[in-house]
């Protein structure tokens, strides 16, 4: 189609597959009027850009924006999908390895606590068992 018609609000440009192509402006907050000014004009149908007053755009931190998120607008470029899981491993193996690790210490310190309970004073005999005259015999 590629056409361009005149309305009341400007030239309209038409591309060959019917879709409406739009002219931009982008404007800029003056500090010193209080206003806003046109820095920028973008003619669609000659996909130009037209700088106005020969000035810069104040960008954030002086750096231009990127033209996509990192992510994509909806969040679903593949490097924000496929998660690394990596620390999810690291952190799992750490817990297991706790667990591991405690099991085997309370179930030393159990073995310990519970033989403790027995004495071995069952072996010490007493002065009429080891008088000469008994003459009874001992096993251990």
């Amino acid at each position: 189609m590629n056409q361009t018609f005149n309305s009341s609000s400007g030239k309209i440009y038409v591309n060959n597959k019917g879709h409406k192509v739009p002219n931009y402006v982008l404007k800029q907050f003056n500090n010193d009027t209080g206003e806003f000014q046109n820095v920028v004009l973008h003619n669609g149908a000659q996909r130009s850009w037209t700088f106005l007053f020969g000035k810069e755009i104040d960008w954030p931190d002086g750096i231009v924006p990127v033209n996509e998120p990192r992510c994509g607008f909806s969040g679903d470029k593949e490097e924000c999908t496929s998660r690394d899981r990596r620390p999810v491993i690291i952190v799992g193996s750490v817990l297991a390895l706790y667990a591991v690790c405690s099991f085997v210490v309370s179930t030393a310190i159990s073995i310990v606590r519970y033989n403790r309970r027995f004495t071995f004073d069952w072996v010490i005999l007493s002065a009429t068992q080891l008088d000469s005259g008994d003459r009874r015999r001992y096993s251990f």
